[in-house]
C-alpha cells in the first residue's frame, strides 16, 4: 500500500515522498450506467522527500501546485461542491473529511 501511495503522489505531482501517518479511509459505491463500482480511497499524511512539482500524469492531472488549509478549504472546495459532477463532490467530501481527521488527531 505504501509503494502505491508513492507511486501515486509522483504520477500526480512529481513529488517524491515519505508516508507519516494514515489519516482516512472512504469507501463509497459510485453508480454509473453499467452499474455500480466499489470505490475506497485511503488518505495519507506525507512529507516531500524530492522530485519537481509538475503534473507527470498528464492525461489526468492538469496543473499542480501547493495551498494552505484555508486555501482548500475555501474557493476550491466551494467549486467543487458547486460543480455538480460526482467526482468533485466526492473530492469536497475527501478534503473535508482529511482536515476533520487531522483536527481530531490534534495535527
Amino acid at each position: 500500500m505504501e509503494d502505491a501511495a508513492k507511486r501515486e503522489m509522483h504520477e500526480e505531482t512529481g513529488l517524491e515522498i515519505q508516508l507519516l501517518r494514515f489519516v482516512l479511509d472512504s469507501r463509497l459505491d459510485v453508480v454509473c450506467e453499467d452499474g455500480t463500482i466499489p470505490w475506497r480511497s485511503l488518505v495519507f499524511l506525507s512529507e516531500a522527500t524530492g522530485g519537481e512539482m509538475g503534473a507527470v500524469d498528464t492525461y489526468e492531472i492538469y496543473d499542480v501546485r501547493t495551498m494552505s488549509r484555508e486555501e482548500m478549504l475555501g474557493e476550491p472546495l466551494y467549486l467543487m461542491e458547486a460543480s455538480g459532477w460526482g467526482g468533485f463532490k466526492y473530492r469536497a467530501f475527501l478534503t473535508r473529511s482529511f482536515f476533520e481527521h487531522l483536527d481530531t488527531l490534534g495535527l
